[in-house]
């Protein structure tokens, strides 16, 4: 992405809420790692992608809710943020019918399984809050 999208205010924003998405995904590495010496309650994929999955989420909702996500020339936003939601309903609806009868747990622990059901929801997230922000914008502009 090209760096003149963004103005000086957005690309402070995005540097904050990056330093905070990391010292998130650090505690959360931590507390992962004490957890899991004592109890094994995911997969290590498992447990990567909740961590990344959370990471993301935070960052993106922080940056479209502060104004320092969407860029000020880029065209069809809405475009890309349907075509997540349709991704992330296509993935959590197949995953849900994969595993309807075999469930995601195993022996007290998350399997593998769940990891396209995460990726799912978390599409499903990062799309409606971009339609969400979107809408905002749009009503701001028009106040």
């Amino acid at each position: 992405m090209k760096q003149n999208n963004f103005d000086e205010y957005q690309l402070m924003k995005r540097y904050r809420v990056s330093f905070q998405t990391l010292i998130l995904l650090l505690i959360m590495v931590f507390i992962n790692g004490m957890v899991s010496d004592h109890y094994m309650w995911a997969t290590p994929i498992v447990q990567a992608m909740i961590i990344v999955s959370v990471s993301t989420a935070y960052f993106v909702s922080v940056c479209l809710f502060k104004d320092a996500y969407i860029g000020n020339h880029t065209r069809n936003k809405a475009a890309g943020l349907v075509l997540f939601f349709v991704l992330g309903a296509a993935n959590t609806a197949t995953s849900l019918y994969a595993n309807w009868h075999t469930g995601y747990v195993e022996n007290g622990a998350l399997q593998n399984d769940v990891v396209s059901l995460i990726l799912g929801i978390l599409f499903l997230y990062l799309s409606l809050a971009g339609l969400l922000s979107l809408y905002v914008l749009k009503k701001r502009s028009r106040d």
